[in-house]
This record gives C-alpha cells, sequence and structure tokens, in this order.
C-alpha cells in the first residue's frame, strides 16, 4: 500500500530555526520567516495531510518511508537548466522536513521519528504547475516503487548528467 497526495503551491523550506531574546530576558527558538510563505505552506500542507490520516496500518505508529517531490516553479532565468540547482529552488532536505512535520501534524503517523526511510527530490514542475507530490509507506514497502514513481513524476531526474 503506497498512499499519494499531491499538493499545490510553491514548496517552502522549513527554516532554520534563530534565537530570540536579549541578555537576562528570556530567550526562545523562532523560525526564520520573514514572508509567512513557509508559515503559509506549512498550513497548506497540514490541512491536504489530513486526507491520509488514519489511512496507515497500525494508525500511524510504526515505521514508514516518506517521499517527497517538490515541483518548483522555473524562473524565466533557468530557461536552459535541466534541475533547480540554485539556492532559490530550497534544499531538498530542508523542503523534506517541511512536508515531513506537516505529516505529523496532519495525523497521518504519530510522530515524524516514525519515519525510516526518506527519499525526497527538487525538480521544476514539468506541467507548470508548482506543488509537492507526497507518497507514504509502511515499511515492508520496497522503496524502489516510490522511487520508480518520483522519476516517473518527474523524467528531468533521469536525464543525462550535466558532469562527467
Amino acid at each position: 500500500m503506497i498512499l499519494q497526495l499531491r499538493v499545490a503551491g510553491v514548496p517552502q523550506p522549513k527554516g532554520s530555526m534563530k534565537c530570540v531574546g536579549r541578555g537576562g530576558g528570556r530567550h526562545q527558538l523562532v523560525e526564520d520567516d520573514k514572508t509567512g510563505e513557509r508559515r503559509r505552506w506549512r498550513k497548506t500542507l497540514t490541512e491536504a495531510a489530513t486526507q491520509l490520516a488514519g489511512r496507515l496500518p497500525d494508525g500511524g505508529d510504526a515505521g514508514v518511508i516518506v517521499g517527497v517531490l517538490a515541483l518548483v516553479p522555473r524562473p524565466a532565468s533557468a530557461a536552459k537548466r535541466a534541475l533547480p540547482t540554485t539556492r532559490s529552488a530550497g534544499d531538498a532536505d530542508k523542503l523534506f522536513r517541511a512536508v515531513g512535520d506537516a505529516l505529523d501534524a496532519g495525523g497521518v503517523y504519530t510522530d515524524d521519528s516514525r519515519i525510516v526511510i526518506a527519499l525526497s527530490a527538487k525538480a521544476y514542475a514539468p506541467d507548470g504547475r508548482p506543488g509537492a507530490i507526497i507518497w507514504v509507506a509502511p515499511v515492508g514497502t520496497r522503496p524502489g516503487r516510490i522511487l520508480d514513481l518520483m522519476l516517473n513524476a518527474a523524467p528531468a531526474l533521469c536525464g543525462p548528467p550535466t558532469l562527467i
């Protein structure tokens, strides 16, 4: 059983944490999110994730495999670039972390520590519609099945290498 979810929107990475406070006073860690885009993306992901809540065996308390394909918009400056390798496209691991937290908040599994295999990729949205495609499966599922789904959804990931 592999659950799949497509979420529309511009993928945003999980922000870095920074300490806020002054000497002698209380300090707290807050996520760096100056524009609010990360918060909006996390809310969109969490609301979508509720569609998968309760559909995993053991109520999401056992180990899971999660695959995330972040489909980012292609800027005009990247017309010849096959893959989003610029800083503005976000780090694949931080894009994954945002999804992992949202699946947890959406009730897909009991805690994101249940993720035992994480597959993450980013590509330009082939149809021009940015978003994320998310796959969740219980441990015991062959991870290659999710990888195949990811590669079929973003054929550019299988393209010829640009470096030798």
